[in-house]
């Protein structure tokens, strides 16, 4: 959202795994709030649809092991 539609000043998610959440947190202008959360609900039914590619799949995995 924050680079590929210049939408956010910037934009970052957290898991809270013993919750099951995600949490997405982004600073935006007020008049793209809509756009904005359009971007980020599709962006996460792809996730949960699978639609994710290997490399985002990796870096996840080698994030969440850092953390």
């Amino acid at each position: 959202m924050r680079e590929k539609h210049s939408l956010a000043y910037y934009a970052a998610s957290r898991l809270e795994s013993n919750k099951g959440l995600m949490l997405v947190f982004s600073g935006i202008a007020p008049d793209k709030f809509d756009q904005a959360k359009e971007i980020i609900i599709q962006q996460h039914e792809d996730i949960k649809s699978g639609q994710i590619s290997e490399d985002e799949i990796d870096q996840t995995k080698r994030l969440l092991l850092t953390s």
